[in-house]
């Protein structure tokens, strides 16, 4: 396994509630990672631990370290590291301006003006995010007036105009209808290749379904969440270690 993301002894508090204990884990390398638990275990404490969007919360205290390729988060600037590990929330959702302006917003940040150069950047990153052939003669007409399931795609190629190393998934296809959450889900396998993706899921056949390593987080009884168990997700599945992930992957609890 080619790691890429190197978690050791991460704790994270929010005030005194420890949300986070010890927390020990390699992401691979070109790979999705799925994180499933019960809801209050952490799963998306644990994703905004890796663009250090936590910070952003008052009173909160993170020890640990997280390594991405050998560099520790907490030496990288947080603008420059949320270029490089790109969010992708719950509810779709569209900046205002037009299609074109919602994806060029990024490389217009960190001082890209030249329009050939955003012409070429908004283009590749809505054909990544198989986009770009529905759009192509929309892109000046407001962003407001896509589909959900489009205004989800746009978020995903807001991320790729940085050209990120990571992509978060936080609960991406909740709100979506099914056929939005199956382009959603084809374009996560195509962008694996080149993209190294974390993904929350409650949904246990779509984590089963996309991701290649699973990682199962639980509150135990003091509060905090911890990792459980964590391995390829055809052996989480099908023959876990722990007693907790077979009863929550059969759904007999959480």
């Amino acid at each position: 396994m080619n790691p890429k993301i190197e978690v050791n002894d991460l704790n994270l508090w929010f005030g005194r509630v420890h949300i986070l204990q010890d927390i020990d884990i390699i992401i691979p390398a070109n790979q999705v990672t799925a994180v499933i638990g019960p809801s209050g275990s952490g799963k998306s404490s644990l994703l905004r631990c890796f663009d250090r969007t936590n910070e952003l919360i008052t009173r909160t205290k993170t020890t640990g370290h997280i390594v991405i390729d050998g560099r520790d988060l907490a030496f990288e600037d947080p603008l420059d590291l949320r270029s490089r590990v790109g969010m992708i929330f719950q509810q779709p959702a569209s900046l205002p301006g037009s299609i074109y302006e919602n994806v060029a917003v990024g490389p217009r940040l960190f001082g890209i003006r030249d329009r050939r150069k955003l012409d070429v950047i908004v283009e590749e990153s809505l054909t990544r995010a198989a986009l770009f052939n529905e759009l192509k003669d929309r892109l000046k007409k407001s962003a407001g007036a896509l589909s959900g399931g489009q205004k989800q795609r746009m978020a995903i190629a807001r991320a790729l105009a940085l050209n990120p190393e990571v992509l978060l998934f936080d609960e991406a296809t909740s709100a979506l209808d099914p056929i939005s959450t199956q382009r959603v889900e084809d374009l996560i396998d195509k962008l694996k290749s080149t993209t190294t993706i974390i993904m929350v899921s409650h949904n246990m056949q779509q984590a089963a379904r996309v991701s290649d390593h699973t990682l199962f987080m639980n509150v135990e009884e003091d509060g905090a969440a911890r990792v459980v168990e964590f391995g390829p997700t055809d052996k989480i599945f099908t023959n876990p270690e722990d007693e907790k992930t077979e009863r929550y992957i059969t759904g007999r609890f959480g």
